[in-house]
């Protein structure tokens, strides 16, 4: 594996970015830390996970609007983690990234994050 290690610019604050608190999940430590520091530079609030079992955890005991999250994790997966937090706060914007990833894959996490939702006794398509 090759590791760069890169400088951040001095980036300009995003405006009303520091209204969003982000959560980044990834297993891998150096792009947590370097995701953390680009949206703490650019004004975002920030939690960072290394599984999906330590999102929900985080999900629980912090505000969180939007989630950075990797497909590949260990544990529950990257998919799995997809679905529990759309169960659990259907509000949380989601953007799903990864190095690994397949068309498959993406069709999936797309047709996910798509699924508005419905009311109790209707029918899921």
């Amino acid at each position: 594996m090759t590791t760069a290690i890169a400088t951040i610019p001095n980036l300009p604050q995003i405006e009303g970015a520091n209204l969003l608190n982000l959560m980044i999940v990834d297993d891998e430590r150096a792009i947590r830390e370097v995701c953390r520091d680009v949206a703490q530079t650019l004004g975002f609030h920030t939690s960072i996970a290394d599984s999906a079992e330590h999102a929900y955890r985080v999900l629980e005991s912090n505000a969180i609007d939007v989630v950075l999250l990797d497909l590949k994790l260990p544990g529950a997966g990257g998919l799995e983690a997809l679905h529990q937090i759309r169960e659990r706060r259907p509000d949380v914007v989601i953007i799903v990234v990864t190095g690994y990833g397949t068309v498959q894959s993406a069709v999936v996490s797309s047709e996910t994050q798509n699924r508005k939702p419905h009311a109790p006794g209707e029918d899921q398509v």
